[in-house]
């Protein structure tokens, strides 16, 4: 399989994935967990989704475009197809678990995790990284945004 087959194969796949929660955020109603702010607290993760898309669009482009011009590209370092899978689930088992864990302690796990599977090995840089991560974006969101994120699974 070509290296423009299987980044066309990677961009369709991500494009199924964002499509899915894009489908799914749009019939959820969260008017509650507003908090008083004047836009959907769905409005951000919507965006990202919407940013998501775009990507994986860019990505099949970039795939199909030597394709369409009859230009193989060699292989120089085999695709990973593993990691991509990996990425496509645990980008799924990481919005599963906001809902559990609450956003610090999911996006906690997911950093952690993410990072250590793609080939990041450095333990501070790891932990830092899984623990000032979520917490600034944690903040940026409910002091500066005013969009308060599921801080724990009770609240």
């Amino acid at each position: 399989m070509s290296k423009g087959l299987k980044t066309l194969l990677a961009g369709a796949a991500l494009l199924l994935v964002w499509g899915a929660l894009a489908a799914y955020t749009a019939q959820m109603s969260l008017p509650s967990l507003g908090g008083g702010i004047a836009y959907d607290p769905l409005f951000v993760p919507q965006l990202l989704i919407g940013a998501g898309i775009v990507l994986a669009i860019i990505l099949m482009v970039q795939g199909i475009r030597p394709l369409l011009a009859g230009i193989r590209i060699a292989d120089e370092e085999p695709q990973k197809t593993g990691r991509i899978l990996f990425v496509i689930v645990a980008v799924g088992l990481y919005f599963a678990a906001m809902p559990v864990l609450g956003f610090p302690l999911s996006s906690a796990v997911f950093l952690l995790v993410f990072a250590f599977a793609l080939g990041y090995r450095k333990p501070v840089g790891l932990v830092a990284t899984a623990i000032l991560g979520p917490l600034v974006i944690w903040y940026v969101f409910t002091a500066g945004l005013e969009a308060p994120l599921p801080a724990w699974p009770s609240f």
